[in-house]
């Protein structure tokens, strides 16, 4: 397990470095740190599985983020009351890549590329089973941080999130260029990319209408921002890469990409000139 810099990172840990026969201790060690239940639910390595752990885990005020890839390992979320668990928390994980399975109780998901799952602690847990490698993005989040925006949020089984489902492809659209940046490093900034991605939790779950709206201008709108910046930068030497284009695609109105433009004192064209400026200089470089 290595520290990583910056206030915002918890750790990072990965066995690719490892021999296989030596990858399924290394986990179990992991699983026995003393400091892990602040930080990661426990891995527990599959009998007959090749193991493959490589993940990072960053965290914001009031919000935890696990990405990276988990495969031949069972990962069992404690009960809520239990003496490690850490707290009354809503969990989403999302599958990018790769297929798993949840359990809790007696009630079976089965997860496949894009799809997620929501899930409470419980009374009794739920374990998420990947016997081959699974490319994910885990969200753990106070249920009182995102209260305010759904309303009464009851105790509640687990729920699939299907794959297509809008505020889902947003969020991880959002966390994966989170992933490729450097972390949020100060606090105004962490308190506000937490806010955005609770935003975007609280839409997935059922936010009220007003809930709805004040998430509309905050997490969801930086979240589509986002998306667009990548859409436009996948279609840099696009002829046709007009604001029509990117608004089809992203399925908006041109009218709504360049407000979300606007919103941050720039102009489509001048962000698309910019970005295939800064291409070709990398290019000559």
């Amino acid at each position: 397990m290595v520290p990583l810099q910056g206030a915002s990172f918890s750790f990072r840990f990965s066995t690719d470095a490892l021999a296989e026969a030596a990858r399924a201790k290394a986990v179990r060690d992991l699983s026995e740190h003393t400091g892990l239940p602040d930080k990661i639910e426990p891995l527990e390595p599959l009998p007959g599985c090749p193991v493959r752990v490589d993940i990072a885990k960053l965290t914001l005020p009031g919000l935890g983020v696990m990405s990276g890839t988990l495969g031949g390992v069972r990962q069992a979320a404690r009960p809520r009351g239990s003496a490690s668990s850490a707290g009354d928390e809503l969990f989403l994980a999302v599958n990018l890549r790769g297929s798993s399975g949840v359990q809790q109780a007696d009630q079976e998901l089965a997860l496949g590329d894009g799809d997620g799952m929501l899930a409470t602690r419980s009374s009794t847990g739920f374990t998420i089973t990947r016997r081959t490698p699974v490319r994910f993005t885990g969200f753990r989040v106070p249920r009182e941080a995102i209260a305010p925006l759904v309303g009464r949020l009851d105790e509640a089984s687990i729920r699939l999130v299907p794959r297509g489902t809008e505020m889902l492809n947003l969020l991880a659209t959002y966390a994966s260029a989170l992933a490729n940046e450097q972390p949020p490093n100060t606090p105004e900034l962490q308190r506000l990319v937490a806010t955005h991605i609770c935003d975007l939790v609280a839409a997935i779950v059922g936010a009220t209408r007003d809930g709805q709206a004040i998430a509309e201008g905050r997490g969801i709108r930086a979240a589509r921002l986002r998306a667009v910046m990548g859409d436009i930068n996948m279609n840099l030497t696009d002829c046709d890469l007009t604001a029509a284009a990117v608004a089809r695609r992203q399925r908006v109105s041109p009218r709504y990409v360049h407000k979300l433009f606007e919103s941050e004192g720039l102009t489509f064209s001048a962000f698309v000139l910019g970005q295939r400026l800064s291409r070709a200089h990398r290019m000559l470089s």
